[in-house]
């Protein structure tokens, strides 16, 4: 066999693993696992890239995580490393999520840090704590936000763009993802703060410095990804291998409920640690999200057609409609209540949050039922 078949076989088949296999177990645990580590699949027109572009994302944000080269600690102190990572992620959220995973595991393994994140295990355990929220934070820059910008666009353009062409949705794709991005570089800050806070320090300067200029660059950067996306799809769509569909997820049972809740429960506390300024904070905000979400369905259900109005709205127009109006009622309670006590402005921003949100986005729970499916244009 020529060496050059060889080669390509050889790229064919770790293509395969990384956009066939990989997505296909993923997508068995979670169809939005399947969905992350399958997209960005028009690399698979270029056997090469396809091949190599998630070991080499895996291997320099190993490096990345562990040498710290253009960061002084965390990743918010670069700019370069916010901006490069959300390239990355943007073209590909597969891509992003080996490039995040590579990171988090040179950075909680490996990675370089000053005496008082050291110690012994009490100590670095809440260094290891911090960095793994952290990371979850860089995720949601890389990978949740490019991805859910596009699903986004796309809901729009099917339901109220669907004979206009594909280039309003591109040019809304790429407003909604500088949008949720520069709303991520106001929240950076305040969601990172535990690896400071749990060891009595205060946000480093680096940091700071770092995210005001992230402010105006990386949603224009974001913006200028998400074209460039586009335009590669384009090129490449009419070369891309045919996939089979993933598998679907494993269905989950009602007895699985109380778990599934606390879990979500327990990832959300987690990472609006930053939010809260005592352990007192995080039981409320805990005990309400969890009865909010024990009541949500069968409260969504009884209301049925009084709110499934909503849902002939795409969602990207609700999720905007509903952060201004928790915004505004937030800031009307604080006002109201006051900052001090039990009923602190984080508790009193999660649960009008949840109830907006509940109201605006009943779509999970009614959408099953043919009287409420959301007409399309």
């Amino acid at each position: 066999m020529p060496e050059g078949a060889i080669g390509l076989a050889m790229d064919n088949r770790m293509a395969d693993l990384w956009w066939g296999r990989v997505p296909g177990r993923a997508a068995r645990l979670s169809s939005g696992l399947g969905t992350v580590f399958s997209d960005g699949a028009y690399l698979e027109a270029m056997p090469q890239v396809a091949a190599l572009a998630p070991l080499l994302a895996l291997l320099l944000g190993f490096i990345a995580g562990w040498r710290h080269p253009l960061a002084v600690d965390l990743f918010t102190t670069s700019v370069a490393v916010m901006v490069l990572a959300l390239v990355v992620g943007t073209l590909s959220a597969a891509v992003g999520a080996w490039l995040v995973i590579g990171y988090a595991v040179g950075d909680i393994v490996l990675g370089l840090r000053d005496a008082v994140f050291l110690g012994g295990f009490t100590n670095s355990g809440k260094t290891w704590a911090a960095l793994i929220l952290c990371d979850i934070v860089f995720a949601l820059l890389v990978v949740l936000i490019p991805l859910t910008a596009r699903v986004l666009a796309n809901e729009v353009g099917a339901r109220w763009l669907a004979a206009r062409g594909q280039a309003p949705v591109v040019a809304i794709a790429a407003v909604a993802s500088g949008l949720l991005v520069f709303a991520w570089t106001q929240a950076a800050l305040v969601l990172t703060r535990p690896y400071f806070t749990w060891h009595g320090l205060a946000p480093n300067q680096a940091s700071i410095d770092a995210l005001h200029t992230a402010a105006w660059a990386l949603p224009l950067v974001a913006a200028g990804a998400a074209l460039l996306r586009e335009w590669l799809e384009q090129r490449y769509a009419a070369r891309m291998p045919p996939r089979p569909p993933l598998p679907a997820a494993a269905r989950s049972h009602r007895a699985a409920q109380p778990l599934g809740i606390a879990l979500r429960v327990l990832l959300a506390v987690f990472i609006l640690a930053g939010l809260m300024d005592t352990w007192v904070d995080a039981v409320i905000v805990a005990v309400a999200m969890a009865v909010l979400l024990a009541l949500r369905e069968p409260a969504l259900r009884r209301l049925g057609g009084r709110t499934a109005f909503v849902m002939r709205v795409p969602v990207l127009p609700r999720l905007i409609a509903g952060s201004v109006v928790s915004a505004i009622i937030a800031i009307i309670l604080v006002a109201a209540l006051g900052t001090s006590s039990v009923v602190r402005p984080v508790v009193i921003s999660t649960i009008v949050s949840l109830v907006v949100f509940t109201l605006l986005l009943p779509d999970h729970v009614l959408a099953g039922s043919e009287e409420y499916r959301p007409a399309t244009a």
